[in-house]
């Protein structure tokens, strides 16, 4: 009798914290993020912050940046819950998370 293979979750991109304009992705060592998939170009795609948020664009890559199925062909925003693939990997966007101590009542 077959058996259910349970699903592996999504691997999270947690969009960097502090006042970083830009973080990149790829395979070179000299990236903010390295994948080491052969399906990710050495300079893939990187994040830039703007006013509005963070934009996504594709640095060229040969297999390609893709935001929730739609293949980045210029600087798109992108926010919390997106699911971007660069090449075949696959992340699911966060916001950092807060550094602050918790508030208590009183």
């Amino acid at each position: 009798m077959p058996r259910a293979v349970p699903a592996v979750p999504t691997p999270v991109l947690t969009f960097p914290a502090g006042d970083r304009l830009r973080f990149t992705i790829g395979r070179d060592a000299g990236c903010d993020l390295v994948l080491a998939d052969p399906s990710v170009s050495r300079w893939h795609a990187a994040l830039k912050r703007c006013a509005s948020g963070w934009m996504l664009d594709d640095l060229g890559s040969t297999n390609g940046t893709w935001l929730n199925g739609w293949r980045v062909r210029e600087c798109v925003p992108i926010g919390p819950d997106d699911q971007v693939s660069f090449g075949v990997m696959t992340f699911m966007v966060a916001a950092p998370r807060s550094t602050a101590a918790p508030r208590t009542g009183g």
